[in-house]
């Protein structure tokens, strides 16, 4: 089969495999990623949520699935079968590392999306970090700077227009929209792809609850330094 995989643990590096068994039902687990057991394949599967798939070993050709126990905790296993029941079926998400971003000057306040909104057009705002879910933002590998409450919403320049004092705002992410690109730079900017020359700011370089977040001219100034962590 062509497209197989090791499916890896980002912590321990280790591979997930199939127990060789001559049971009905195999064990699962994860080992060095050197054996046989554990290469996997997917095949395509239909669900609620589109496209699906079956995982399926390479060297048992028994497709995972969860289990769940009386105690109420979930497991998994390999079996023999070409059901098609929903607990044989998976679906993949992709994995972003969502983080805060702070002000360089003042790690205690943080990029804000107000009261979890996230319907389009709200206006991002400067707010004490409070360990919430609305606080927290990923930059993908093409530039997107997505929310954490919904990564299908992005950061974005209202209008369209990159005109200094410009609020910064969510919308849905639209593939290959320049608008939505950013760059965090080494010197901790957020620059936009689309005009390079213009950073993601805070308005006059308060630090207060509610300030604006905002598109300006990139001029080095204390401002328009953020921190991501």
């Amino acid at each position: 089969v062509s497209n197989c995989y090791f499916i890896k643990n980002s912590a321990s590096g280790r591979c997930l495999y199939a127990e060789a068994n001559k049971s009905e039902e195999e064990g699962v687990g994860a080992s060095s990623c050197s054996y046989k057991m554990n290469i996997w394949y997917l095949y395509s599967a239909n669900c609620s949520r589109g496209t699906c798939y079956y995982i399926i070993n390479e060297y048992s050709k028994r497709r995972l699935y969860a289990k769940k126990y009386k105690n109420g905790e979930d497991g998994f296993g390999a079996v023999k079968c070409s059901c098609e029941t929903d607990d044989r079926k998976w679906y993949i998400d992709k994995y972003y590392d969502y983080s805060t971003f702070r002000p360089e000057i003042h790690y205690a306040y943080c990029i804000d999306l107000p009261r979890s909104d996230t319907r389009n057009g709200v206006d991002v705002i400067m707010w004490q970090c409070q360990g919430g879910v609305n606080q927290n933002w990923a930059i993908d590998e093409n530039g997107y700077i997505r929310s954490k409450l919904n990564p299908n919403k992005c950061l974005g320049l209202q209008d369209q227009s990159v005109a200094n004092g410009t609020p910064i705002q969510v919308w849905d992410c639209v593939n290959n929209y320049i608008n939505q690109k950013w760059r965090l730079t080494p010197a901790g900017e957020i620059r936009s792809q689309w005009y390079p020359s213009k950073c993601i700011d805070f308005k006059q370089g308060q630090i207060y609850n509610g300030n604006k977040i905002q598109v300006w001219d990139c001029d080095g100034s204390k401002d328009q330094k953020w921190v991501h962590f």
